[in-house]
């Protein structure tokens, strides 16, 4: 038997007196720097292995973390990737496409082990800050994986548009099997 529940908070923008926005934009290199735009890097085949229906519908650019499954000998790989993402096909990015982008890159464990593992979600949280302001260009996905324990972890992840706003934010709680 299959249960699920299912959640969601509707709300419209509204008028404020306080409202600023301190985010420090497109997340920055391990070594300060900045990242390489979309363009400058090069589609790769990143899990040929395994056949996941779901990332034909992307496009992915790889710049943060180890590549999934070769986590470094020293074993002090981070559960912490990101990269260029869009969907293929030149559909462009509204909501639904942001929520579906929350859950289409590699999960950031993935770096730290060195064979895959199913890690079904249990719980998925959204928050949409807006969109794109190119709905057909890349966005820059950031996730990481600060805890795993007891059979479960926790997923925290970031979408930025092109120009570094933030335009969803998401946090998963999977099961590791």
């Amino acid at each position: 038997m299959l249960l699920v529940v299912a959640l969601a908070v509707l709300a419209q923008n509204r008028e404020s007196s306080l409202s600023f926005n301190e985010l420090p934009g497109l997340p920055r290199l391990p070594d300060g720097s900045a990242v390489p735009t979309a363009d400058s890097i090069a589609t790769e085949d990143l899990d040929p292995d395994r056949d996941v229906p779901m990332r034909g519908h992307y496009e992915q650019r790889w710049v943060i973390g180890e590549h999934p499954f070769q986590p470094l000998a020293s074993g002090e790989s981070v559960a912490r990737t990101g990269g260029w993402l869009r969907p293929t096909g030149g559909e462009a990015i509204d909501a639904i496409a942001l929520a579906a982008m929350t859950d289409a890159w590699l999960p950031p464990i993935f770096s730290r082990v060195r064979e895959p593992l199913l890690i079904p979600t249990i719980d998925l949280t959204i928050h949409f800050r807006g969109l794109p302001a190119d709905p057909y260009g890349f966005c820059f996905v950031l996730f990481e994986s600060p805890l795993s324990q007891d059979g479960y972890l926790i997923e925290h992840g970031q979408i930025f548009d092109a120009q570094g706003h933030l335009v969803a934010e998401s946090r998963q709680l999977a099961v590791v099997i």
